[in-house]
């Protein structure tokens, strides 16, 4: 069976940053599925999270659960 192509529906954007300007970008498709890469690399490594796995770490961001102790 051939896979099906994943479609792009939002292309590379930068997260922007607070720190030394170091950013990530990502990038979205139409089966909810996210690629990450470091923006100063972009041609280095991409990390792909599936729908699920982007929606867990969305949600542990906005309930602090990767705050760093005393930030």
């Amino acid at each position: 069976m051939k896979a099906r192509k994943r479609e792009i529906i939002r292309p590379w954007y930068n997260a922007s940053s607070k720190n030394d300007g170091s950013c990530v970008d990502a990038q979205m498709y139409d089966d909810g599925s996210v690629d990450v890469r470091h923006s100063k690399h972009p041609g280095g490594g991409v990390l792909t999270y599936d729908a699920d796995e982007w929606d867990a770490f969305v949600a542990g961001a906005k309930a602090g659960k990767f705050d760093r102790p005393g930030a």
